[in-house]
């Protein structure tokens, strides 16, 4: 695992009746120590897919926690994998501001919005000191709802974000 990094899981759905994207759950699984455990991150996406309906989840890379992108794979209909850019951050900045989409609150995830640095019309990153893990769940979560949101009925269902 990275050091120091988070595992940032986001969840939401689409809610027909307010035509709004809803993040309803933001968690960021800390490292203990230096790294994470892989073991610990397999436990908890178990325990999501146990406890809920997941139908699709979308994350930035496949190569890290290999037996969770697998069991994800294996047990939801939808699985997205694609790199964050800024389109994705200008895009969930202008359903915020359309009331489009709504998120629980979450003092991490703000802090790092106020704090993500634009490094160039594509590119998005922490600043030095900093993080962006809870908001790319974030911004991934509300990614897989508004690109798929129209190929599923429409039910709970979860984006659940990885790390570079």
């Amino acid at each position: 695992a990275l050091k120091h990094d988070t595992f940032g899981v986001a969840i939401g759905y689409y809610d027909t009746e307010s035509d709004k994207i809803i993040i309803d759950g933001i968690k960021g699984l800390e490292p203990k120590g230096n790294d994470l455990d892989a073991k610990e991150v397999y436990q908890y996406l178990a325990e999501l897919l146990d406890r809920f309906n997941i139908v699709g989840c979308g994350i930035d890379i496949d190569t890290m926690f290999v037996e969770s992108c697998q069991m994800l794979k294996e047990n939801v209909g939808f699985y997205s994998r694609k790199l964050l850019n800024k389109t994705h951050y200008d895009i969930f900045k202008e359903d915020l501001s359309f009331d489009k989409v709504e998120v629980v609150y979450n003092d991490k995830l703000y802090k790092e919005l106020k704090e993500i640095e634009i490094i160039n019309d594509r590119r998005v990153d922490h600043p030095s000191d900093g993080s962006k893990d809870i908001s790319d769940a974030v911004i991934q979560c509300h990614r897989v709802i508004k690109e798929f949101s129209s190929q599923i009925i429409p039910i709970k269902y979860y984006g659940i974000h990885s790390f570079r």
